[in-house]
């Protein structure tokens, strides 16, 4: 009540309110042009920032921090510009992580991401001081280092085998993985970057198609490089232009003397070089990882077929196809052959799916789960070539397989070498006990097969019950009233 009265009586303080309007204004306008100011900083900062940033995405891998493919090759032709004004050597080595995708797909893709993340960490850590490290694409990675006389090459890749096979630990779980490993060395294979890139590119490659964990460059590599690019094309074609043929090898049941299935081998039937056989072309689809792709367009063929004969013959038999280790690690193989047997309207009793025992040895655990997966859906599974593998036989009690195929090599003297007869008996009397059954591959004579047959083998194939069959001379086998197989064994017994 005071202070509105003085308000209204005195004029001097009509004077004290107009200056502490003027002085709110003021304070206002003030405070307004430093947060301007601040906002400005902040806006050039977060440019800056960003220029920063994008300056460096444009030199380094995004996942790993490594250097990017374009910078490690800039690194490197820098490299060897200081190394030739110093004369020194330096040697260009090319890693790539083995099975990758089978990591990706078992352990999740935050895991193969921080398993990339951490091989670039421990290669830029290294204690060879490297002068330059980047990943190139996906799992490949490049490490450049200085060398002389007194360091080892061979050392160096024993070094970078120890960096890379260390476990790796990730959310509790732990992680063991394996690289390929290819190099070259300045100035002995090369003076530039791009070529010495592809050397040891080249070197790497055929460290991954022979499963060898180093190998050095070689000038041959060069030519053999060019051949499998020429082939690529020409194996391409093939398949587009479905090239490739099945011949059907029939397999006796020795307890009924009828068919009891075919295994189908491939061939490619050249339209210049005519009918090939399989060690022609098979080497050099696995050199092109072509596998998957190779697999399933035979998986493809033979089902087809299967589905063809029972249109036309009412008849139905399982047909075996071979499936490679690439494919059979595949996590998708199952849910493919799902929808293979779905199109074709093919029971999966009628496939069999033969690996060897080197697949089923590389993971074991995962090798059960598929085998199971393919078990579950009626698809039968068998060990081929059993016995020139590494496994030993204690290892069929634990693989939920189906039947064991003794290879060809163990019956070319069962009959004559009591050493081969012995060891034949044991894998059938073995196999048979652990509830497999027993298929002999290779059987060419009469004697052969009154043994496998005495020994209780369950069923056999080979040239004396017949050759690889194409389709036209198997259709004998379909048409027959009865599905007896009428063998040149049976033969001979009549005459």
């Amino acid at each position: 009540m005071f202070i509105t009265l003085i308000g209204i009586t005195e004029s001097w303080f009509n004077q004290i309110e107009l200056l502490l309007l003027y002085f709110d204004v003021g304070a206002y306008i003030i405070l307004g042009f430093i947060l301007l100011l601040w906002m400005q900083g902040t806006e050039r900062n977060m440019a800056v920032n960003a220029i920063s940033r994008a300056q460096y995405l444009g030199k380094h891998d995004s996942l790993t921090g490594a250097l990017n493919r374009g910078q490690v090759m800039e690194k490197l032709s820098e490299s060897i510009i200081i190394a030739e004004e110093k004369t020194n050597q330096l040697a260009i080595f090319l890693l790539d992580i083995k099975q990758f995708k089978f990591i990706n797909d078992t352990y999740g893709l935050k895991t193969g991401d921080f398993i990339l993340g951490e091989i670039a960490n421990r290669l830029n850590n290294s204690m060879l001081l490297p002068q330059a490290v980047g990943r190139l694409s996906g799992d490949s990675f490049m490490f450049v280092v200085e060398f002389n006389e007194s360091v080892s090459l061979n050392k160096i890749a024993e070094h970078l085998h120890q960096l890379i096979s260390h476990p790796y630990t990730d959310e509790h779980q732990e992680v063991n993985i394996q690289a390929s490993v290819g190099y070259c060395t300045y100035p002995d294979n090369g003076d530039n970057a791009e070529d010495l890139l592809q050397n040891a590119n080249l070197a790497l490659h055929h460290a991954e198609t022979n499963n060898i964990a180093t190998i050095a460059f070689e000038s041959g590599m060069q030519a053999e490089g060019r051949r499998l690019v020429l082939k690529e094309k020409e194996l391409k074609a093939a398949i587009l232009n479905d090239e490739f043929v099945l011949y059907y090898q029939p397999q006796l049941n020795l307890i009924t003397n009828r068919l009891e299935g075919v295994e189908a081998l491939v061939r490619w039937q050249h339209p210049e070089k005519g009918l090939l056989q399989p060690a022609s072309f098979l080497k050099d689809i696995e050199a092109l990882y072509m596998n998957s792709e190779f697999d399933n367009y035979i998986l493809n063929k033979a089902c087809s077929a299967n589905a063809r004969w029972y249109q036309q013959f009412k008849r139905r038999i399982a047909i075996a196809v071979n499936i490679t280790a690439v494919e059979f690690q595949d996590p998708k193989l199952v849910s493919n052959i799902q929808a293979i047997l779905l199109e074709k309207k093919l029971s999966p009793k009628y496939l069999e799916l033969e690996i060897t025992e080197n697949v089923v040895m590389t993971d074991i655990t995962a090798a059960m789960n598929t085998i199971s997966a393919l078990q579950n859906m009626g698809i039968k599974v068998s060990i081929d070539d059993f016995g020139t593998g590494y496994s030993s036989l204690a290892y069929l009690r634990k693989l939920p397989i189906d039947t064991i195929k003794i290879d060809r090599s163990f019956i070319a003297e069962v009959a004559t070498n009591d050493s081969d007869l012995t060891i034949v008996k044991s894998m059938i009397n073995l196999s048979q006990g652990l509830g497999k059954r027993v298929l002999a591959e290779g059987v060419e004579n009469k004697d052969q097969l009154n043994v496998l047959r005495n020994l209780g083998c369950d069923a056999v194939q080979g040239y004396f019950i017949d050759k690889p069959l194409p389709e036209e001379k198997l259709i004998t086998y379909l048409t027959r009233k009865s599905p007896g197989v009428k063998s040149p064994a049976k033969e001979q017994e009549q005459s």
